[in-house]
This record gives structure tokens, sequence and C-alpha cells, in this order.
């Protein structure tokens, strides 16, 4: 019985610490304008912050975000509003699909854009 319980444990912690979703976590930042403080910061409990500031805008937001699957490494932020481009002037995206690419989190398969957020 004590093998068992010991097996049950050591599984469970090795399952959580090798989860395939932590290299998601962290703060990344969209650098596309210079005068501007742009960042996303994805959590381990499905939810985002988005925040962005530039001169006297400053706005933000939350929301969940989805793991899509494995192979291309995509996160979808469900009801995410792209400040990366237009600031105050937003455009709100029902499904805003992301790929995970080294440090870079880009919103195609092209690469980096000016859109792309980098881990920091």
């Amino acid at each position: 019985m004590k093998i068992y319980k010991f097996c049950l444990i050591f599984f469970s912690i090795m399952f959580i610490g090798c989860s395939p979703l932590k290299k998601y976590y962290g703060k990344y930042y969209c650098e596309n304008e210079t005068n501007a403080i742009n960042y996303l910061i994805i959590k381990e409990d499905n939810s985002y912050f988005h925040y962005y500031k530039k001169d006297n805008i400053e706005i933000s937001q939350t929301g969940t975000w989805l793991y899509l699957d494995d192979r291309f490494e995509r996160i979808e932020l469900i009801d995410f509003n792209n400040y990366n481009e237009n600031g105050e002037k937003y455009s709100i995206i029902k499904n805003y699909i992301l790929i995970k690419n080294n440090n870079y989190l880009n919103n195609g398969f092209d690469g980096n854009t000016r859109s792309s957020f980098i881990k920091r």
C-alpha cells in the first residue's frame, strides 16, 4: 500500500512539473512602437492580461487562452483586443491565434512580424 501511495504522489508531481504548457507562461512584449508599452502576460490558470500605454492612452484587458495543439505550438486568445497596431482604436478579435517560435508568439506562420510578442 505504501508503494502505491508513493507511486501515485511521484507520478502526480512529475506530470504537473513536466506540463508542456509551461513554455507559454510568462510576459511577452510587442515592440512595434518605440514610445509605447505593450505587453501580454500568459498565466498558468489559462488567463491572460494585455496592457498598452502610449502618451496619455492607457488600456488593458483580461481574458482566457486555450492550448490548441502541440504540432504547431499554437494558443488561442479568446476575445482579444489587438492594441498592437492602432492603440486606442484597437480591433476586437474573437479568436486570436498565436504560434510559439522560440521566445516569440507570432500571429502567423510567416515568422516574426510587427505584431509579434517576444518573451523577456
